[in-house]
């Protein structure tokens, strides 16, 4: 069996693997609009169903953390990741920008991304094999429109390789920042804390996916069937590790 460190070693290459395959999709095969809305749709219903069958009962058992300020913690998570969407113009749940040149793009857009980026690497938890695995399929359904809408925005912008690449190491940086950060007694009691808000920013993050992708409310069956398939993968993978 493989050791936390090797396994969160082959998990960071698999999620920067996933942005590279983002950024590739969007510069040099251009897949249908409706592909990616569908995509986009079963990522955010498998975020929502990871929030409520494995991050938040996780918090809720914790030792260090009681009920009350694990919820205090998650809705810091969720009001942070307000605070973000309108340095990033909502691009870290896969909403396009249109951007023809270099002065158009936000100065900010880049460092939100990378700072939500970073955060959600810190659920990652590679003692825990199987649901550490079941969290790297979401954040990779996560990220792969992102990094597509990512690469279309910068398309023309001569730091475009240089700004993938930086955002496609952030959630590794965020999980090993976790990793290490619990291998120092004096630190280790920060990574509870960082993991509810973590928390709290992917519900955000899910429920604007799904209420965005819902123009006047009304779903079309194609979105109704990619929803309730995001769901149903991440309720068996999640619950499946603790059968």
């Amino acid at each position: 069996m493989l050791s936390p460190a090797h396994q969160l070693l082959i998990q960071s290459f698999v999620l920067a693997g996933v942005v590279c395959a983002g950024a590739y999709a969007a510069l040099r095969l251009r897949p249908s609009d409706t592909y990616w809305m569908l995509a986009w749709v079963a990522g955010g219903g498998y975020l929502l169903a990871l929030c409520f069958f494995e991050l938040i009962p996780h918090l809720f058992q914790s030792p260090t953390l009681s009920p009350l300020s694990a919820s205090i913690w998650i809705m810091l998570g969720f009001l942070i990741q307000q605070a973000l969407a309108p340095l990033t113009k909502g691009m870290e749940h896969a909403h396009p920008i249109s951007s023809p040149s270099t002065a158009e793009i936000p100065h900010a857009l880049l460092p939100a991304l990378c700072m939500h980026a970073w955060l959600e690497g810190t659920i990652l938890n590679p003692a825990h094999e199987h649901a550490a695995w079941a969290r790297v399929v979401g954040i990779a359904l996560h990220k792969l429109p992102v990094a597509y809408v990512l690469a279309l925005a910068l398309h023309r912008t001569p730091w475009r390789p240089y700004a993938i690449a930086l955002f496609a190491l952030m959630t590794p940086m965020g999980a090993w920042t976790l990793y290490l950060c619990k291998q120092q007694p004096w630190l280790s009691q920060i990574t509870q804390p960082l993991y509810a808000i973590a928390s709290g920013s992917l519900l955000h993050v899910a429920t604007t996916i799904l209420l965005e992708s819902a123009p006047a409310h009304q779903y079309r069956h194609q979105q109704w069937r990619a929803l309730v398939i995001g769901i149903l993968v991440a309720a068996l993978l999640c619950l499946g590790v603790h059968a």
